[in-house]
C-alpha cells in the first residue's frame, strides 16, 4: 500500500468518519436489542366473584328419603329444612296438604301425616321467606299395604 503524507493512497476526506460510525452505531443497537430484558409473561385475568351477604338454607325434605318403600301406616310425619322463620307449605301430588307452618329458628319443620293409600306418592315443599319462594326437589315414596302374618298350619300325621 502506498502512503501519501501518512495516509493511504486512495483516502477521501470524510470517508473514515461516515463509514466507520454507521457500522459502530448499528453494532451498538444490535447489542442493546439483544441484551434488552424480555417483557413479563401476561397475567391471567382475575375474576372477582361477589360473595353472598348471608348464607341461606335450601328448602328440602329430609324424611322420608326419595325412593323409600314404606308399609301403610309407617310414615307418621314428613320433616325437612327451610330458611329460619319461613312459611312452609307441603304439597302432595301438586295439591297442598294441610295449612302452612313456619320453620323454627334452626330451619327445621315437620308435618304430621295421616294414612296414605297404597301406591307411589310425590311430595314437595315450597318455602316463602325474605329471599323469596323456594321449591324443594320432589320426593317420591312407595307405600305398600300391610301384609297379614301368614297363618300357621299344623300338620298332623
Amino acid at each position: 500500500m502506498h502512503f501519501t503524507q501518512g495516509r493511504p493512497r486512495f483516502w477521501v476526506p470524510g470517508f473514515d468518519t461516515a463509514h466507520l460510525v454507521l457500522p459502530a452505531l448499528l453494532g451498538v443497537a444490535v447489542v442493546l436489542i439483544a441484551t434488552r430484558p424480555s417483557p413479563p409473561p401476561p397475567r391471567p385475568p382475575t375474576v372477582q366473584v361477589p360473595l353472598p351477604q348471608r348464607p341461606t338454607l335450601a328448602t328440602a325434605i329430609l324424611q322420608p328419603v326419595s325412593g323409600a318403600v314404606l308399609t301403610s301406616g309407617q310414615m307418621k310425619s314428613i320433616e325437612g329444612l327451610a330458611p329460619p322463620g319461613a312459611a312452609v307449605q307441603l304439597f302432595w301430588m301438586d295439591r297442598p296438604l294441610g295449612s302452612p307452618t313456619r320453620s323454627g329458628g334452626d330451619g327445621r319443620w315437620a308435618f304430621s301425616t295421616a294414612g296414605f293409600p297404597s301406591g307411589r306418592h310425590a311430595f314437595r315443599v315450597v318455602s316463602h321467606g325474605p329471599a323469596g319462594s323456594v321449591t324443594s326437589a320432589p320426593v317420591v315414596v312407595a307405600i305398600q299395604p300391610r301384609t297379614p302374618a301368614p297363618a300357621r298350619t299344623v300338620r298332623r300325621p
